[in-house]
């Protein structure tokens, strides 16, 4: 709650810094109290995990998203505004947080011997959040500039156009990327625990399998997209994206090393060592900034997919050597009970 009381006024100032025209102050506010709800939801979404209920976590998600789309697509056809659609996002992601994610909360609250209503701030513990989270704050922040990084260099130099069509064919990664962060999130309490009992065999196992998982996602997305991705591109948008396979093909390897790298930020989080995924970030993103800096004057497109390639290898091979040094059986604490 607290940072995300500080990140609104933040929001806030930099709109009144930036001197943003009345219509986009008010858009970027209301987006910004939409993730504001979404943010306080991930607040009950951690006590669900820690109480494995990831049943909760899911249908929480799956509601909103039918709630959110529903929403807005019924307020852009009705008003075609696009802050009423935001302020929808708003008031859909309230009505879900207070209909659902708070009676789920205060059940399994109420399973501990705890209520709500009895919660309080205790400093201490709270100074020790966020010194934890900071870290992990960071490396949002870090990956989010990852993402955009591409975009940025292309937008001055090649125009809206290119910029639309590679965003475009890096999007259809999402779909995956939701079905590699819910294998990602179901992994990372048993993992947590295992590390907790000092059981570096089961540790080992479950990381095994992340990487395995990963591995085949990988593989299968990038076979997919050889053999079928002009005619998904085509049919997903326009006969002109389809002209770009070899785009394509370059943004799924870049996806699949990414997916390798995230085995690693997942065994990290279990084990609460936050400081070397973020150092490893930070390195990942000033290799693809600089390949970027580099090969998008020249490349256009291809340049953006060939330095998201070299930054998404950089960043696989770097997890994996810090990886085998931090999940090192000595770095484990004695077990103390087999689960």
């Amino acid at each position: 709650m607290t940072t995300t009381i500080v990140g609104l006024l933040i929001v806030a100032i930099a709109c009144l810094v930036s001197g943003f025209e009345t219509e986009l102050t008010l858009l970027t506010l209301a987006l910004a109290f939409w993730r504001a709800i979404e943010l306080v939801s991930d607040v009950s979404y951690g006590q669900f995990q820690q109480d494995e209920r990831l049943d909760f976590i899911g249908k929480s998600k799956l509601f909103r998203s039918v709630i959110f789309f529903g929403l807005v697509a019924a307020i852009l056809a009705f008003t075609d505004d696009l802050l009423f659609a935001s302020s929808g996002l708003f008031a859909g992601g309230l009505a879900m947080f207070l209909a659902f994610d708070v009676p789920k909360l205060r059940r399994l609250l109420d399973g501990h011997g705890e209520k709500i209503s009895e919660l309080r701030w205790k400093w201490p513990v709270i100074r020790d959040l966020i010194w934890k989270a900071l870290p992990l704050g960071l490396l949002i922040g870090v990956a989010t500039l990852e993402v955009s990084a591409p975009r940025l260099f292309l937008k001055p130099l090649h125009g809206d156009r290119i910029v639309g069509i590679f965003s475009a064919m890096a999007a259809t990664t999402i779909v995956i990327q939701t079905v590699v962060i819910a294998v990602n999130q179901a992994s990372l309490t048993p993992m947590a625990k295992a590390y907790a009992a000092g059981n570096f065999r089961r540790f080992r196992r479950k990381l095994k399998q992340l990487l395995l998982f990963g591995i085949a996602v990988a593989a299968a997305g990038l076979a997919g997209g050889w053999l079928l991705g002009d005619l998904f591109l085509e049919l997903a948008f326009q006969s002109e994206h389809a002209k770009h396979l070899d785009i394509f093909l370059l943004l799924l390897s870049a996806f699949g090393l990414q997916i390798f790298a995230q085995a690693f930020q997942i065994g990290a989080r279990a084990m609460r060592q936050n400081w070397w995924p973020l150092f490893v970030r930070t390195a990942s993103f000033l290799v693809l900034a600089g390949m970027c800096w580099w090969l998008i004057p020249g490349g256009g497109m291809k340049g953006a997919a060939i330095a998201c390639l070299v930054g998404s290898a950089f960043s696989a091979l770097a997890y994996s050597i810090a990886g085998c040094f931090a999940f090192a059986k000595k770095r484990f604490p004695p077990p103390v009970e087999n689960v």
